[in-house]
């Protein structure tokens, strides 16, 4: 197997040298991964759909934790003796923006 392998290197090897993948589309531009290309197209709507309505779910339960976060912090910064000890809130929209960001 070993052999085969550098036998496919040293091809692939030779045909980069050779030029043979300098005209291909695309050519040094990123790769689209915002589509699974295994994906069956007529099941592509319906994955989408169910991604965005998980996304929508887990927003919402998430603000939900959120939100009961940021009133423990408020209920702890009463009970602290100093500014120095408090806590800051938990900026649930800068978080969500900045997930929807990294998955766009």
């Amino acid at each position: 197997m070993s052999r085969l392998e550098s036998m496919a290197e040293k091809m692939l090897r030779e045909a980069i040298e050779g030029g043979e993948f300098d005209d291909l589309p695309g050519k040094g531009q990123p790769v689209d991964l915002s589509q699974n290309p295994f994906e069956d197209p007529d099941l592509r709507v319906v994955h989408k759909l169910l991604r965005e309505a998980a996304w929508e779910r887990n927003v919402a339960e998430f603000r939900e934790k959120a939100a009961e976060l940021n009133s423990r912090i408020r209920l702890y910064n009463l009970k602290v003796p100093s500014a120095v000890f408090q806590r800051g809130l938990f900026d649930t929209d800068r978080v969500i923006e900045g997930i929807a960001q990294a998955n766009d």
